[in-house]
This record gives structure tokens, sequence and C-alpha cells, in this order.
């Protein structure tokens, strides 16, 4: 109870302080939510809580998400999938994209309700509608791999088109996946590594990965370890799991490095 008065006050205090300079309630929303998230990025959850917590209270669409996430992924405080999707529902019924993806993203993995793809996909279309790029994604997703609908991959490239146009970078790796692979349409490696590339632009990790893995089985490309370790390692760095394996491959067997079993 100390607490939460304390956090009352202290937003109180902060939103008197930007008033006496003519900044108006929302631009002290948009002010506080945009330190919560770097809060967040930080890792400083509980600060980014008590400055989250009143926004949601009084019903800011991007906190009430955040807070969403917070209690989905259990940052600063345990997974509670009842508390993630009771504010989730808050956010999309005051119009939040995301927060829509969010809810089917609960009924898709079965996260504190039973799996139901088809209320996941009524979810999704309707982030989509709204212009989540990353519902749009996922309904390409959910048609690639067959969850919950037939497996269509021109529908799954038609949904990765939109999300790229919306500018998600997974989606151009995706359509990348599908150039290479030839699913849905004709293998072609040049494609292949041009939304590759695109997506590794955009800092998608898993694109750098895939690069990386072109050289070094030389598909479109000739074989280049040399290049493949760069991407790899550019991979790593932003976290890519697959990328710290192929790294440790090539040391193994000693593909354009020397061999070395403690790398």
């Amino acid at each position: 109870m100390f607490l939460k008065k304390f956090i009352i006050v202290k937003y109180l205090i902060f939103f008197l302080f930007f008033c006496s300079f003519g900044i108006n309630a929302n631009e002290i929303n948009v002010l506080q939510f945009q330190n919560a998230k770097k809060l967040i990025d930080d890792k400083e959850y509980q600060e980014a809580i008590s400055i989250l917590t009143p926004l949601a209270e009084n019903n800011f669409p991007s906190a009430l998400l955040e807070m969403g996430k917070i209690y989905d992924y259990g940052k600063g405080t345990n997974i509670d999938y009842p508390k993630a999707m009771d504010l989730y529902i808050k956010a999309a019924k005051l119009g939040n994209p995301e927060a829509h993806q969010r809810i089917g993203d609960l009924y898709n993995f079965g996260d504190g309700v039973d799996i139901n793809q088809s209320k996941a996909m009524e979810w999704y279309l309707k982030a989509a509608e709204l212009g989540d790029p990353g519902a749009h994604r996922i309904i390409g997703l959910l048609y690639d791999f067959g969850d919950g609908v037939d497996i269509n991959h021109s529908k799954a490239m038609d949904w990765y088109l939109k999300a790229v146009e919306l500018g998600d970078p997974e989606a151009h790796r995706r359509i990348g996946v599908l150039y290479y692979f030839g699913d849905g349409v004709d293998v072609d490696y040049s494609k292949a590594m041009d939304w590759y590339l695109k997506a590794a632009e955009l800092e998608d990790p898993e694109a750098h990965q895939r690069i990386g893995t072109m050289y070094y089985y030389g598909d479109g490309v000739d074989v280049d370890y040399s290049k493949a370790m760069e991407w790899y390692l550019k991979a790593a760095e932003l976290d890519d799991p697959e990328a710290h394996r192929r790294i440790g491959k090539l040391y193994e067997f000693g593909d354009g490095v020397d061999v070395d079993l403690d790398e």
C-alpha cells in the first residue's frame, strides 16, 4: 500500500512539474512512457513498473500494452498470463494494434488459455486491419507452416509482403526463406540473398546467420568461410543461438580457421 501511494505521489509531482512548463497531459504521458521503455531496455523493471502503473490506471493504451508484456514475459515479476490478457484486452479496446496481436499470441501458444488457433487468427486479423506489422508476418507464418490452416505458401508470401511494406524485419527474412527452399516459388538463391540482406540491414539476427550459411555452403555464391565467419559473428552479437553453434563448427573442422576445439 505504501509503495502504491509513493508511486501515485511521484507521478503527481512529475505531472505538476511539466504542467508548469505548459506541456499537456498527453505529452507528459508520452514522455513518461518513453522513459519507462528505456528503463525496460536497461532491465530496470521495477522502476519502469512504477512509471507504467499510474499510466495504465489512467488507461494510456501503450502503458496497458507494456504492462501486459511485463506479466506475459515475467519481467521483474512473476509470469501472470491472466493479468497479461486483461491488460491486453483493455489496450485493444482502446484501439492499440499490437495488443490485438498479443492476445492472438496467447491463444496461439495456449498461454493461460486453451490453445485456440481459430481465435488466434481472429485476433491477428483484427491487428492486421489496424496496421500491425507483426500480425501480418504471423498470419504469413500460420499459412507457411499450416498452423490452424492449410499450408499455403502463396498466401504466406502475400502476408509477408504486406508486413514488409510496414517495415517488419523478420518478414524480409521469411521471404528469403521461401526463395531459398522454393516454397511456393522457384528456388532462387539470388533473391533469397537479396531478402536476407534487407533483413540484415534491419538488424534481424537470423538473417545474418542465414547469409553466413549461404557462404558456408556456396549457395548461389562461392564458398567463402571467411565471409561465413563474419556473418556468423554479426549474428552472434545479436544473440542468434544458431550462429554460436555454427562458429563452433568452423573451429571444430578448421573451415577457414585453425582447428580449435576449445573455441
